[in-house]
């Protein structure tokens, strides 16, 4: 089994221990990635039913319907989009846990409290993050 990355281990734990209510899961993820090295990639999850916009700016059209996330302060937290982190093999999201959940564990915790589905996009980083662009792609097996 492949172990989590340290250095993004450790920023998820300080993460997870400060989060406020105006805490911004993008800025987490892209927190996460660069503590790995910007190895891994932030995927983006909305509702089945989001309405992804073209020319991705910062999340879904605010229309979307809501996405259900356990996090730290309650068990179904709703947003229109979330943002986390994954070096592959594990979810790093420090509004859920302080440590790195294996990506099946957390698709399966997403379509519990999603049972109409989830979709989702991989934000792409082009030159160093001075432009961004989102595409649908496959990760951990489900496309």
């Amino acid at each position: 089994m492949t172990i989590p990355d340290a250095s993004a281990s450790k920023v998820l734990q300080e993460q997870h221990e400060k989060l406020g209510d105006y805490s911004y899961c993008t800025e987490c993820a892209e927190n996460l990635m660069e503590a790995s090295g910007g190895q891994g990639k932030v995927i983006i999850f909305g509702s089945k039913d989001a309405k992804w916009d073209d020319g991705y700016s910062w999340g879904l059209n605010e229309t979307s319907p809501n996405l259900n996330i356990p996090t730290k302060t309650t068990n179904n937290a709703e947003y229109t989009y979330h943002s986390v982190y994954t070096d592959g093999k594990y979810i790093y999201d420090p509004f859920v846990s302080d440590k790195p959940i294996p990506q099946s564990d957390y698709t399966q915790i997403l379509k519990d409290k999603n049972p109409n589905g989830v979709s989702w996009r991989i934000k792409v980083r082009q030159t160093h993050l001075i432009s961004q662009s989102l595409r649908k792609e496959v990760f951990n097996g489900t496309g």
